[in-house]
């Protein structure tokens, strides 16, 4: 079968893919360029002026494939900026506070970001504390093992965590903290 589109942005090899929900039909893919971008399926299945047919793309079959180039919102997770070919891969997981439509990743440079997926302004930043390069990461929510409580002491409201898995043979689990 054809592929209905071909997503082109990224400088160098995608490190990974969030596919969104039927009611959240957004899509993030990060690159080896430290790049993270936004697709919205709704633009992608009709027609926007940001896509072209052809182009890049090669026909299979009887159909051409559209090719589009312009994601909905960008985010840069590493500082080296635009038109790097590489600076490592970028791994994502959903942001765990149901109340923002976020994004969180990690990369080569040790840290953790959470991004809006709007507008992709950073929301937050932490070091991810490992000393090698980070394999794996997920992000449990509140409705997971790690439930959503309150800190009688601070106010704090634990709202889930992260689990992130390194080179350097450990395996990291934190809380995510939303100040009260």
């Amino acid at each position: 079968t054809s592929p209905l589109f071909v997503l082109r942005h990224h400088l160098s090899p995608i490190s990974d893919l969030l596919v969104g929900t039927r009611t959240d039909p957004l899509m993030m893919s990060a690159g080896g360029d430290g790049t993270v971008a936004t697709w919205d399926f709704r633009t992608l299945s009709g027609s926007t002026g940001n896509s072209e047919r052809g182009g890049g793309a090669k026909p299979i079959g009887s159909k051409p494939c559209k090719t589009v180039r312009s994601p909905l919102s960008t985010m840069n997770h590493c500082k080296e900026g635009k038109h790097v070919k590489y600076s490592g891969g970028v791994l994502l997981s959903r942001g765990v506070d149901p109340n923002k439509k976020s994004v969180l990743s990690v990369s080569v440079d040790g840290k953790m970001k959470e991004w809006d997926i709007a507008s992709g302004r950073v929301l937050g930043e932490m070091p991810v504390g490992h000393t090698d390069v980070v394999s794996q990461f997920t992000s449990c929510l509140e409705s997971d093992d790690l439930r959503r409580y309150a800190d009688g002491r601070t106010g704090d409201v634990k709202i889930g965590g992260t689990i992130t898995s390194s080179w350097d043979g450990t395996v990291r689990m934190r809380r995510l903290i939303q100040k009260g």
